[in-house]
């Protein structure tokens, strides 16, 4: 097994709705008589996701298009466990972060909407964590409001200082991934990333959220348009745009 022992859809999404996160690491590379994995099924999400950074990260690719799609909601575990959750989820963010994230804060992708009293999880994200990875998430933090700033250098998330964990209601969960795993969080929960080359995040949202935020870029080619469309019709849904980055080097 490349996976230490998941939990049924139900636990997992009683787990999230719960404490904010669901984890799956990978076990050791090899079984326990010595030999070799023999099929790509018998590979985690974390070995898996080294592969796919180590030939390159072509994310604008069909291949890498088909990656995110097989891994997620296509993938007869993530898929499930999502879908039990946000009804019709939209993919509408990706990406890459590693240490350069300051360990001095907590990182967020939404904040609790003090507004709402019993606010609603209304984006999960799946994250593919590199061997080596060693991670703290505040659960509990997704049901608090924090003073959150932007990140100018890091398109996408929130920032504030880690003492602010500290409040009652949070507790730190350190998790360590020495081969790797895999996380779905409700956006809202807090982490740092203390160790390790880097993780992958793929944001599911509600259409309606989703449609607050900005589009996803695509070279404008007849391939990606083709995966794209591809990719909807087997129910998959994305926010792109496509651009000519040829015209535009030109203008």
């Amino acid at each position: 097994m490349s996976s230490q022992k998941s939990y049924s859809t139900i636990e997992a999404k009683s787990f999230i709705e719960r404490a904010g996160l669901y984890i799956v690491k990978d076990a050791e590379d090899r079984s326990n008589d010595g030999k070799e994995k023999e099929s790509r099924r018998d590979v985690g999400k974390g070995e898996q996701f080294a592969q796919f950074y180590n030939n390159g990260y072509l994310t604008k690719t069909p291949e890498g298009l088909e990656f995110v799609y097989q891994n997620t909601i296509g993938d007869k575990e993530i898929g499930p466990i999502v879908l039990s959750i946000i009804k019709q989820p939209r993919w509408g963010y990706s990406r890459y972060f590693s240490t350069l994230l300051s360990a001095d804060y907590a990182w967020f992708f939404h904040n609790h909407n003090e507004k709402i009293e019993h606010e609603p999880i209304h984006t999960l994200v799946v994250q593919f964590w590199l061997p080596g990875s060693r991670v703290v998430f505040y659960e509990g933090s997704q049901l608090q409001f924090f003073d959150a700033k932007e990140d100018r250098d890091n398109y996408g998330v929130l920032n504030t200082h880690r003492s602010n964990m500290y409040r009652k209601g949070i507790v730190w969960t350190e998790k360590d991934m020495p081969n790797g795993g895999y996380t779905i969080i409700d956006s809202r929960i807090g982490w740092t990333y203390e160790k390790g080359g880097g993780f992958m995040n793929i944001a599911l949202g509600e259409d309606g959220e989703v449609q607050n935020w900005g589009n996803m870029e695509l070279p404008d080619t007849q391939a990606l348009r083709a995966k794209v469309a591809e990719l909807e019709s087997r129910g998959f849904s994305t926010r792109f745009v496509y651009i000519n980055y040829e015209k535009q080097r030109k203008a």
